[in-house]
């Protein structure tokens, strides 16, 4: 997979599948949210739809959002100094 990400075309080249690679990825993600949903609403044991849903959910997101794409997907200690100035 950091072989993938990193450059799909070398990947592809050392006979990596690419796309399979990549369904995996996907497939995986999907699981774990799954998961994660799952817990969400086991924990507590109550469900509601403003949980998930509204302004709430909204700005709880937000920040993250915003210390990622300033400091820099996939750069670890950009989104540490990110997360730093904006707290």
């Amino acid at each position: 997979m950091f072989a993938v990400k990193g450059n799909g075309r070398a990947a592809e080249s050392f006979g990596i599948n690419v796309v399979a690679t990549k369904l995996l990825a996907f497939a995986m993600s999907g699981a774990i949210a799954g998961l994660a949903g799952g817990l969400a609403v086991f924990l507590p044991q109550t469900f509601s739809q403003k949980d998930f849903v509204g302004a709430v959910g909204f700005n709880l997101a937000l920040p993250f959002l915003v210390v990622s794409v300033v400091g820099g997907l996939g750069n670890r200690t950009g989104v540490v100094i990110a997360s730093v100035f904006f707290a």
